[in-house]
């Protein structure tokens, strides 16, 4: 020990995770019985496929920008909200 005092800095309140490019999501309400796919970070699968119904749950999914016209784009965008998948 050579007397020096040693600081630690904090443990950071945020991470930040690099930018990722992931497809659009759906912008447009979709007509009724229309299949589209959820980006669900809580799933195995990182996504599943739902019919539209324009019901409440529907349109906040597609105002979060969750909603995806197909299984691809949504599994691309749930694992980059995953990044540690």
């Amino acid at each position: 020990y050579s007397g020096q005092t040693i600081r630690l800095a904090p443990l950071p309140d945020e991470i930040t995770i690099p930018a990722r490019v992931i497809p659009a999501p759906l912008r447009e309400p979709l007509n009724d019985g229309d299949q589209y796919w959820i980006a669900d970070v809580g799933s195995d699968n990182f996504c599943f496929a739902t019919s539209w119904f324009g019901n409440e749950d529907d349109l906040l999914i597609l105002k979060r920008g969750l909603a995806f016209a197909d299984q691809q784009s949504a599994e691309k965008a749930s694992k980059a909200m995953c990044p540690y998948a």
